[in-house]
């Protein structure tokens, strides 16, 4: 207590205790020289230890005790834990006091949260001997020093106005290094990697790592963060101090009704893809929760005529005819008249030995395409040589400015003899 004031203020942090581990017994093969050299290890005594470690829990083989140790210090407090305070404010003298307000305020570099709820109605009364106690609680959202400012106000025995101030400093640190990667396919498909790095002190387990997509994109595939163990059982992941996990998620820009997807920003232009929200628990079973930026990547610049492939077989046989299924995309801001043909190069290979040739009435004419429109393209091929071979050579023209786009490897086909 203050010399200076009647009733004393004590602030402990809550945090869950942790099991005390214990030296492992140190054994030896009866058949060692040194365990038949040494008379405190005796090949008895060391066939024991042996069947008392085989014969133990699981908790004792990892040098587990029975025993939880109440945390000696403050600790580390991460970025996505609750902070949870317990606060005592005790009356130390002979009087009573009347009137107590305890507040407690959260300070930040760029805000100041309230953790008490107003403390609207004082204590009217507090005996001696007598304390008010409350548990603070708050969800770390923001990095660097915090400062928990808890204020007591009161009135004494003699109808003295007093309060005191103290202040109690800690710092927030980063708990995972998140890295992304992104690669865009050519049918517009955003394919985004995920390294999440566990830089705490002790391992934590993930419960669940997920992908927000923003209103451009849709996610088609999302990985899953648990496992099975020996029994079968799905268990969350397990992330030891310095170790990795990658995540893989796969998403395509977002359609509009019936029509086909979009593009989501003019080629070249940065566009929010989503953001990551992380669920994780501690060794002692604590949640928390971080939740990243929004993840943002230039999507590469988009051709003016752009050819996809939607339908075509994975396996073929030789000498078969086959389809496939291609869609046409305007993205330039003017209509085009299309005129579909082979390449030149095409059309010296097929006259050599091509490993596929189209078949059918490929020079012809397409429909005007709009700005944005598209219109769908079946072809026919016949696979001349086996193994994993390429559609490509297909050419179309622009007949008002006489440009032309070639389009080469749009799809990998099996070839079976």
């Amino acid at each position: 207590m203050d010399s200076t004031h009647l009733l004393a203020l004590k602030v402990m942090r809550l945090t869950r205790p942790s099991f005390v581990t214990e030296t492992p017994l140190v054994t030896f093969d009866p058949r060692d020289l040194f365990a038949q050299s040494a008379p405190a290890l005796s090949p008895q005594k060391c066939a024991a230890n042996q069947r008392d470690i085989a014969e133990g829990a699981g908790h004792q083989k990892i040098n587990l005790t029975d025993m939880l140790s109440l945390p000696q210090n403050f600790g580390n407090i991460y970025l996505g834990e609750t902070f949870s305070a317990y606060v005592s404010v005790h009356n130390d003298c002979n009087f009573l006091c009347r009137d107590i307000i305890v507040k407690a305020d959260l300070q930040t570099n760029s805000s100041k949260v309230a953790m008490t709820a107003g403390s609207a109605e004082p204590v009217s009364e507090l005996p001696p001997d007598r304390s008010i106690d409350e548990v603070l609680t708050h969800e770390v959202k923001e990095l660097g020093p915090h400062i928990l400012v808890c204020t007591v106000s009161y009135t004494s025995h003699s109808s003295e106005k007093l309060y005191f101030k103290k202040y109690f400093k800690f710092q927030v640190q980063r708990p995972l290094d998140v890295k992304t990667d992104f690669r865009t396919t050519e049918n517009d498909e955003v394919f985004l990697e995920a390294k999440i790095q566990n830089i705490t002190s002790g391992p934590i387990f993930l419960e669940r790592v997920f992908l927000e997509p923003s209103p451009n994109f849709q996610l088609l595939d999302t990985p899953s963060t648990d496992r099975e163990d020996d029994s079968g059982v799905r268990v969350p992941e397990c992330l030891r101090e310095q170790e990795t996990r990658q995540f893989l998620y796969r998403l395509r820009p977002a359609a509009s009704g019936d029509t086909q997807p979009q593009q989501p920003s003019v080629g070249g232009a940065s566009v929010t893809v989503g953001k990551l929200d992380i669920t994780w628990r501690s060794q002692m079973g604590q949640r928390a929760r971080l939740q990243t930026s929004p993840l943002c990547t230039a999507l590469p610049p988009a051709e003016d005529i752009r050819v996809t492939v939607e339908e075509a077989p994975a396996v073929v046989r030789l000498d078969s005819l086959f389809r496939i299924v291609c869609r046409v995309t305007n993205n330039s801001t003017r209509s085009v008249n299309l005129r579909l043909s082979t390449s030149s190069r095409q059309q010296s290979l097929e006259q050599s030995q091509a490993a596929m040739q189209f078949c059918g009435k490929v020079a012809r004419s397409l429909q005007e395409l709009r700005c944005g429109e598209s219109a769908s393209l079946s072809l026919e091929l016949l696979p001349l040589v086996p193994g994993l071979q390429s559609v490509s050579g297909l050419v179309l023209t622009d007949t008002l400015l006489n440009r032309s786009y070639e389009f080469d490897e749009l799809t990998q086909v099996l070839v079976h003899p």
